[in-house]
């Protein structure tokens, strides 16, 4: 008697997507970004390459949307800067080691630094639009001065955290501070920033 085929699994779409997207992050944080293509990921959790490809179009719809999932975390984390400035006494370690480790751990830092690579403006777009419009958004709920000082810590921070994610160890080196010292730094420049304004005067 032979065996019934193994039933396959129906996802729905939002499920499939949201699948897919985890596991394109699991293979970036384990390195394996020179393979992160539409059939690497379809392997990944068990679909075929036209499925997945009927949900992203093509491999730069895929990693547009890997970005763009990334970005939402990422500015999610930052939207902390706004209670972090109305109390004097805060500090910003907390919010320095939640986006460090989104660019390092989480491999926002990977996958940002491929699409400059890949100049495909069509899958950079989405992601200066996303950032840009939070910006807008955080200036016209705090005003425009406070606003602005928004804008120049989330400049401040996620430079930091993406020079972090692709040279920390060697800059670290050279420069003889270790990883925590690092971030520690970067909580003091942002806590400076506070009360002096670095881009857009006094």
């Amino acid at each position: 008697m032979t065996a019934a085929p193994a039933k396959r699994i129906r996802r729905a779409p939002a499920d499939l997507r949201a699948e897919a997207l985890a596991a394109a992050r699991r293979l970036i944080v384990e390195g394996k970004e020179p393979v992160l293509t539409m059939r690497a990921v379809a392997d990944a959790i068990g679909v075929t390459y036209p499925n997945l490809s009927h949900h992203f179009g093509s491999a730069a719809g895929l990693h547009a949307a890997i970005a763009e999932d990334l970005v939402r975390e990422l500015l999610d984390n930052i939207s902390a800067i706004g209670r972090e400035m109305e109390h004097n006494d805060s500090d910003f370690t907390r919010l320095v080691d939640r986006v460090f480790d989104l660019f390092d751990r989480d491999g926002l830092g990977h996958v940002i630094g491929w699409l400059v690579r890949s100049g495909d403006n069509a899958t950079i777009e989405p992601v200066r639009a996303l950032l840009a419009d939070f910006i807008d958004e955080r200036r016209r709920r705090a005003g425009e001065a406070s606003g602005k000082r928004i804008a120049e810590i989330a400049l401040i921070i996620t430079f930091a955290a993406y020079a972090e994610a692709s040279a920390g160890t060697l800059l670290g080196l050279a420069f003889g501070v270790d990883a925590d010292q690092r971030r520690a730094v970067v909580a003091s420049a942002l806590n400076a920033v506070r009360n002096t304004r670095l881009l857009t005067g006094t």
